[in-house]
């Protein structure tokens, strides 16, 4: 069996030393090995009518150079993986020359190529869809998904045309939804409430006890989601470290007191409860209740009830299609997807997405008019 695949891998270094040297016919068997592979990007990505065009346009890029793409070969592994490799990227950057020709072919064939990659992302970054529940302010995976569609469009897609040409455009792309997710992840926990303890703790720390505590991530994927300001990730020790500190820092306020003056355990999901603890809680918290949060409460409460009513009546001053849009993503049971929407409003899913941002945008800005920006947020 290995020397089968040696066989198979010393063939395909060879194979491309002669494609490259201009050997008879090298091209050619070049093209007949490879091109069901490089035509199964094109027809999975690209309307069946212009696949043929964008195969050709594939090859060029295979020859471009001189053959720079195949002269990076070295016959460690299969050349149709490396190609795998490759021709995705090629593909992924031809289709940032589309944007700029055909926006809305180019959105389409985009979201196909990278739908799998940022449902991926969302997921390392969102654990708590995989156990089917929701964001704290009744997001889905879905409205997340489309949120980041939203600001990928956003500006005649600003963040994907400053692709500057270093490096991987899929990686560069997938750097991006990985950043956006991060921003929607702290601006869902900007309204949840940090122990003291953990406060006291450095950044690094504190941002495991949110990872752990709070959205509930594996310790073993700490290493992956957690990186520094200038985009490295922390080593194992550094990782490892912080979440022992905010172990101990946790357990050093193990015991609470009750409104009524009683003592009792306070556990979360960092904390080790033994076999006679009776109570287990998913998040620490804060176990006093004083008239003044009580008061706050329902300040909170009317506010929320004013946005809503306002809201309703922003709602009916939106144009025919976005009042429509809104009642058909947020109004059905169970909530319709954006290509569902654009099969029923007889639009893409480009112009869905563009649908969306205006609407919402709306909504938002009509919610601070009366000073309840706070409200719009948790609202829309």
């Amino acid at each position: 069996m290995e020397t089968r695949q040696e066989n198979e891998e010393t063939g395909d270094l060879a194979l491309v030393h002669e494609v490259i040297r201009g050997a008879d016919g090298a091209w050619e068997q070049f093209v007949g090995r490879h091109s069901k592979l490089i035509y199964s990007f094109c027809h999975l990505i690209f309307p069946s009518e212009s696949a043929g065009d964008e195969y050709l346009n594939i090859l060029s890029r295979v020859r471009a150079e001189d053959f720079a793409i195949l002269r990076a070969f070295n016959g460690r592994a299969k050349l149709s993986t490396y190609l795998t490799l490759k021709i995705g990227d090629v593909v992924a950057t031809r289709l940032l020359s589309l944007l700029s020709e055909d926006p809305e072919r180019a959105w389409r064939a985009f979201e196909c190529f990278f739908k799998n990659d940022i449902n991926r992302i969302i997921a390392k970054q969102f654990p708590c869809f995989a156990k089917h529940e929701t964001l704290d302010d009744g997001s889905s995976r879905e409205d997340v998904y489309q949120e980041i569609c939203v600001l990928l469009i956003d500006q005649g897609y600003r963040r994907i045309m400053s692709y500057d040409g270093r490096g991987s455009f899929t990686g560069y792309i997938r750097r991006i939804v990985q950043n956006l997710c991060m921003d929607l992840v702290r601006k869902t926990e900007g309204r949840r409430r940090v122990p003291e303890k953990i406060l006291q703790l450095s950044a690094l720390e504190q941002e495991v006890f949110k990872l752990l505590d709070w959205r509930g991530c594996a310790e073993q994927d700490l290493f992956t989601i957690l990186s520094n300001e200038k985009g490295n990730q922390y080593s194992a020790d550094q990782v490892e470290q912080a979440t022992i500190r905010v172990r101990e820092a946790l357990s050093a306020r193990r015991w609470g007191y009750n409104r009524y003056g009683g003592e009792r355990p306070i556990f979360s999901s960092l904390t080790s409860p033994t076999e006679q603890s009776p109570v287990k809680e998913t998040e620490v918290a804060d176990l006093e209740s004083i008239p003044e949060k009580e008061l706050i409460a329902a300040e909170e409460k009317t506010a929320q009830e004013r946005a809503l009513a306002r809201l309703q009546q922003a709602l009916e001053e939106l144009p025919p299609d976005e009042r429509l849009y809104i009642r058909l993503r947020y109004y059905t049971t169970p909530a319709k997807s954006p290509r569902e929407i654009a099969c029923l409003m007889g639009r893409s899913e480009h112009e869905i997405y563009k649908i969306h941002q205006k609407a919402t945008a709306k909504l938002k800005a009509a919610l601070k008019a009366k000073e309840l920006g706070k409200i719009s947020e948790m609202s829309v």
